[in-house]
C-alpha cells in the first residue's frame, strides 16, 4: 500500500514511457492524481485495472499531453 495520499505530478509524469503497468499498486489511500500522467507523450500501452478510485477528489489534467 502507498504511504501517500498525493500522486499529483509524481515521477510517472513527463517520463518517457510507452508502457506502464501498475495492476499491482495499491492506490486506496490516494486522493490527488492530478498530472500524474501529465506530457507522457509516447504512452501506448498502461495498465491501470488496481487502480482504487473510491478516495480520489482532485484528477485534474490526469492525462493531459504535450
Amino acid at each position: 500500500m502507498l504511504e501517500t495520499t498525493d500522486l499529483r505530478s509524481s515521477l510517472i509524469s513527463r517520463t518517457p514511457l510507452n508502457i506502464i503497468d501498475l495492476s499491482g499498486l495499491d492506490t486506496s489511500t490516494v486522493q490527488d492524481r492530478s498530472y500524474m500522467f501529465n506530457g507522457c507523450s509516447e504512452l501506448q500501452e498502461f495498465n491501470l485495472a488496481s487502480f482504487n478510485t473510491t478516495r480520489m477528489s482532485k484528477m485534474d489534467d490526469m492525462f493531459t499531453g504535450e
